[in-house]
């Protein structure tokens, strides 16, 4: 079978279309489907398009550190090819072949991205300033490691509710018809607060910013909002975990321990 663009265009369901932000859904997602469609003809697998993103992310970072603001938008070029890769891999697992332990090889990709990425960004504002930040101001570095550690303690809070919610159900302590794979709930404030950050996070107006950004040296700026954005968003995240925890042991009489 010969793969097309097409091909995996009509394979992508309606809820991962609609889950994309606008500049993945009318921009990256279509070019990702060309790219699939040759990866797909050449034999590669998905896992393998993941791990070679991380190679990208290695990249994409390093790029910034690297005095120059042609390296900068270079690097910001590369997390947009990061970007199209991690849409690339979805579109060969859900069409052609999933493999085991796929969504490991892609959240080892992301989560490497984003780490390694904005400490490079923090050491690249600390060495050459920025809007507000003068040269060598070591309480950037700072801040961009705050970036990197928020944005990863969000998901594994996540993650940790759900494996524990899987956990529970198998042992008989919590009888839930389907394991949510969203825990947040359909609370309609929720809804709107992780849309309007979906829409600036890493598939959205990320990617245009950093550009913008390299483009005009507020590299200081684009760390700082994106660190109270991560910050936010965890601290959103675990005060709806907690929320759900409690009400769910006050419904069960606090017997669960």
């Amino acid at each position: 079978m010969k793969y097309t663009a097409r091909y995996f265009k009509e394979s992508l369901p309606e809820w991962k279309r609609k889950k994309d932000s606008v500049l993945v859904r009318h921009i990256l997602r279509p070019i990702s489907f060309h790219v699939a469609s040759v990866m797909a003809n050449l034999g590669i697998t998905a896992n393998q398009v993941s791990f070679f993103s991380m190679l990208i992310a290695l990249i994409a970072g390093a790029l910034f550190l690297i005095t120059g603001k042609a390296f900068h938008v270079a690097g910001s070029l590369t997390v947009v090819l990061w970007m199209i890769s991690d849409c690339t891999d979805g579109n060969l697992a859900r069409s052609v072949k999933q493999q085991n332990y796929g969504e490991f090889a892609d959240g080892m990709s992301g989560y490497f991205l984003v780490n390694w990425l904005f400490l490079c960004l923090g050491m690249c504002a600390y060495r050459d300033g920025g809007v507000i930040v003068s040269q060598n101001h070591v309480w950037i570095m700072f801040v961009g490691a705050l970036a990197a550690s928020f944005d990863s303690l969000s998901r594994l809070a996540n993650q940790k509710f759900i494996n524990t919610e899987h956990e529970l159900i198998e042992q008989g302590r919590i009888k839930i018809e389907k394991s949510s794979s969203n825990p947040l709930g359909d609370n309609r404030m929720a809804k709107v607060f992780f849309r309007i950050m979906r829409e600036t996070n890493l598939n959205g107006l990320f990617l245009p910013l950093l550009l913008l950004a390299s483009i005009f040296n507020f590299i200081d700026l684009f760390v700082i909002f994106y660190a109270l954005e991560y910050c936010a968003m965890f601290a959103g995240t675990l005060f709806t975990l907690i929320r759900k925890v409690l009400k769910e042991n006050k419904l069960r009489g606090g017997n669960e321990q």
